[in-house]
């Protein structure tokens, strides 16, 4: 059997199978949910893009007919309703990944929206990289110190947490007590509290920063440094009530509340909390900090990821512009003296003072 009938009948194969199919696209769900819920930490938004948007919209399409179109429609129909583009290609990011992972366990026979070139035509280019950098320097437009004081103790802890760190936030809420290494501070981040998993890593913390870890107060029984006085039942029911963290989200209003007390404006509006890693790797990066160590320390897996959060702003160009010319001057300053020829003898040294 030649190359064009094995294409033809592998084509006609998925054209009956798409025809005989029954299988929903919220059949494959749960597969995925059960598979991916305890493993990845970034579970919860994935869930309430489902619930919200993803499910509603496919949920009840055959998952062997979903096709680009589809997704096309889709996207439309969001960013009309004022959705924003990292929002939608994050949901359509989503829907992708269900139908791999069904295709790979063999629920479906393939999925339509991979493929090659797949990737750049439904996740549309986003262009809202942000350039926000919280500073250390009292001179800057948004800085530390403004924010730590009007803080209250807990805030003031976390927000110093991201900064020192450039943990993300999830992270940092899920942070014990029997993490930290105050002897060497540092705090080791597991493999299941990381964003897609990667065997964990370790995070500077400065003395600052463990000062303020201990001023938060500390719940009985909890084992988390930014824990929650409320307890969620655990399953199965028969079990008793668990000590949780303080969840994110909580974390993101605070924070907004205090910029709004605040009135404080960067180049792209109001400071997020998630600007704090920005601002970690940013003033690393200008420390002089080598890129590698930077991105082992943020959990970055490629540099294409890690120069979102590097902004290069005037202040880099001005720093520059420094070293330039003092490169310069230093070569102007060399060819003046003219190069030392070798075989002139070497200048005799001053007598010492008392010596003959």
């Amino acid at each position: 059997m030649d190359a064009t009938t094995r294409a033809l009948a592998a084509a006609l194969r998925r054209r009956l199978d798409e025809e005989n199919s029954t299988t929903t696209v919220a059949d494959l769900w749960p597969a995925l949910e059960l598979a991916s819920s305890g493993r990845l930490a970034s579970w919860r938004d994935h869930a309430q893009r489902w619930r919200d948007h993803v499910g509603p919209f496919f949920g009840a399409r055959l998952a062997a007919c979903v096709r680009p179109g589809d997704v096309d429609e889709y996207r439309a129909l969001r960013l009309v309703a004022g959705a924003a583009l990292a929002t939608v290609n994050r949901e359509i990011a989503l829907l992708r990944r269900l139908l791999r992972f069904s295709a790979r366990r063999g629920t479906i026979t393939e999925s339509h929206l991979h493929g090659q070139g797949m990737t750049a035509e439904l996740i549309w280019r986003e262009r809202n990289v942000r350039r926000t950098v919280v500073e250390d320097n009292p001179a800057a437009t948004i800085t530390l110190g403004r924010l730590l004081a009007a803080a209250d103790r807990r805030l003031r802890a976390f927000v110093l947490l991201l900064h020192r760190s450039g943990a993300r936030r999830t992270e940092a809420s899920l942070l014990r007590h029997e993490q930290i290494d105050r002897a060497n501070l540092v705090a080791w981040i597991p493999d299941e509290d990381t964003k897609g998993g990667d065997g964990g890593r370790y995070v500077p913390l400065f003395a600052d920063v463990i000062a303020a870890l201990e001023e938060v107060p500390r719940v009985d029984g909890n084992p988390y440094v930014f824990a929650t006085r409320r307890r969620w039942r655990a399953r199965p029911a028969d079990e008793k009530y668990q000590p949780r963290a303080e969840h994110p989200d909580a974390w993101t209003k605070r924070f907004g509340r205090l910029i709004r007390k605040l009135g404080v404006d960067g180049p792209d509006g109001p400071p997020w909390l998630h600007d704090l890693r920005r601002s970690f790797i940013t003033l690393s990066r200008r420390r002089g900090e080598d890129t590698t160590a930077i991105t082992k320390i943020s959990g970055h897996k490629t540099l294409i990821a890690f120069q979102r959060y590097n902004v290069f702003s005037l202040i880099d160009v001005l720093a520059t512009r420094s070293r330039l010319e003092a490169a310069r001057a230093a070569e102007l300053a060399q060819h003046r003296r003219g190069p030392r020829r070798a075989d002139a003898p070497a200048a005799e040294a001053e007598p010492r003072e008392g010596t003959a």
